[in-house]
């Protein structure tokens, strides 16, 4: 189920858009392409909404880069250029209208062009990734909470307030809504962060300041996200009990009303969400254990990993920053010995493993030492005993084959339905013994009867008479058909 709403969402992203700006974007020519988009943009701002084909010609080359590798383009080519933006449905081109003359007016028709809103999309996306390229801006999850504990405690007061006051609660709503989900990408960006840093490699200095980072992350960081989180449920509950409810919905009631009054450029959209189901779907992301708890979980696991990694990484630094300033210090003592001094006992000891010198066994020329204990021994670490599985005793009952169970069956229905043998015409049969009947017949009337001989019973027919077995559900006829009792081998 999960598949089919990926892939359905991802249809819809899909959905009136024009992917040709992939192919200007790709194309060899992108460079020219911007620009005549940028200089239509520039345009638009400046509430120009369609420009004249030789005024935006005029203003393209005029701004465009000099170089002395690029040639200024020309008509023909600006004009090439055009259609084919104007093919790819980037821009649109409408003939400007004209007063005729006289007969003799030859002039050519001018054009004028504007951009689609799916291009004017498109050149806002890249200016936005221009900026945050330059100067990264990113949401703080505590400021984002405490917005939206402010826009909250703005709906109450607007709806004690007057009714009046709609188009400031829906509006207050929709920025909860939009800096809810900013919330989540912020929390799921800290969390991706985080998992990438376990996978890179990093200098002592980023190492020591990204622990103090986190121990500023878990003294003031998780408690400000908590504290805050309490005051957005308190506010959620009170919005959702009470009269509050029926007053969001005739806010938006209201606000449906005007924007139904108003022209349809000027119509503002709504709420991704249902109004009467706002401050239920609030409440289950910021209450305990919703979607709130579950991204800051994330991010609290990856922050103890990446601790713990730093923490390993500094200790291993300090153990060879120590085992360093040793040497350097046995180094300048060996440095005033004098020149006859014969150092390979000095050497070796000098160049023993790290633990040697600190090691309570060591051996010196006065005294001999005991046997050094091992490194790593086993005396700290309790070893639970071997346990084996316990020996199951075999079952002394003999296995009942299917077949056996089946002739069992068998015996059991032929002791209530024909306790004295006879005609099998003469039982009393009830709904659902068909079955047994035909197996009757079976084990009798095939191989000689064997089978049924097994339990002490025999089928003798008299093809002169003829037998009708009633049962609930019909009859079966055919000649008749004695049941006797036999002997164990038949006779």
């Amino acid at each position: 189920m999960e598949t089919d709403k990926t892939a359905m969402d991802a249809e819809k992203l899909l959905e009136f858009r024009n992917r040709n700006l992939g192919s200007m974007f790709s194309s060899e020519f992108a460079a020219d392409y911007l620009h005549i988009l940028c200089t239509l943009l520039d345009f638009r701002r400046r509430h120009e909404l369609e420009i004249l084909r030789e005024d935006l010609f005029q203003t393209a080359l005029e701004s465009y880069p000099r170089s002395g590798e690029k040639e200024l383009p020309d008509s023909a080519r600006f004009n090439q250029v055009m259609q084919q933006l104007e093919n790819w449905n980037i821009v649109v081109k409408r003939i400007e209208k004209t007063r005729i003359r006289s007969y003799r007016d030859v002039r050519r028709d001018m054009f004028r062009y504007r951009l689609t809103d799916e291009t004017i999309a498109f050149l806002n996306w890249l200016e936005e990734r221009h900026a945050s390229d330059l100067l990264p801006k990113e949401d703080d999850s505590v400021n984002l909470l405490e917005f939206i504990l402010g826009s909250i405690k703005q709906i109450g007061r607007n709806l004690r307030d007057s009714e009046s006051r709609y188009s400031a609660v829906i509006f207050a709503l929709g920025d909860v809504e939009e800096k809810t989900a900013r919330l989540s990408r912020n929390l799921n960006q800290i969390t991706i962060r985080l998992g990438e840093f376990l996978l890179k490699s990093y200098t002592p200095e980023e190492a020591r300041e990204t622990v103090n980072g986190l121990d500023a992350y878990f003294k003031h960081y998780l408690q400000q996200l908590f504290k805050l989180r309490s005051g957005i449920l308190k506010e959620l509950e009170q919005l959702n009990t009470g009269t509050r409810p029926e007053q969001l919905r005739r806010c938006e009631e209201l606000f449906e009303a005007e924007q139904r009054m108003r022209p349809q450029f000027m119509r503002t959209g709504g709420l991704r969400t249902e109004i009467r189901k706002f401050p239920e779907h609030l409440l289950e992301y910021y209450g305990r254990g919703g979607q709130v708890d579950k991204l800051c979980a994330s991010v609290h696991e990856n922050a103890m990993k990446v601790l713990g990694k730093l923490t390993s990484f500094l200790k291993e630094l300090e153990r060879r920053s120590n085992r360093l300033e040793f040497i350097n210090l046995r180094l300048l003592e060996l440095a005033g010995k004098p020149e006859s001094f014969e150092a390979p006992d000095f050497l070796r000891e000098l160049l023993t493993p790290a633990a040697a010198p600190l090691d309570m066994n060591d051996a010196d020329e006065f005294q001999k030492a005991e046997p050094p204990a091992p490194r790593f021994g086993s005396g700290g670490r309790r070893i639970p005993p071997r346990t084996f599985s316990r020996t199951v005793k075999l079952s002394e009952e003999r296995v009942e084959t299917h077949e056996e169970m089946r002739l069992r069956q068998l015996s059991e229905f032929l002791k209530l339905r024909y306790p004295e043998n006879g005609p099998l015409e003469q039982g009393q049969l009830e709904r659902g013994e068909l079955a047994e009947v035909g197996m009757l017949l079976k084990y009798g009337l095939t191989g000689e009867g064997r089978m049924l001989m097994t339990i002490g019973k025999k089928l003798e027919i008299h093809p002169e008479g003829k037998s009708l077995i009633r049962f609930p559900e019909g009859t079966l006829d055919g000649p008749q058909t004695i049941l006797k009792e036999t002997g164990p081998h038949g006779n």
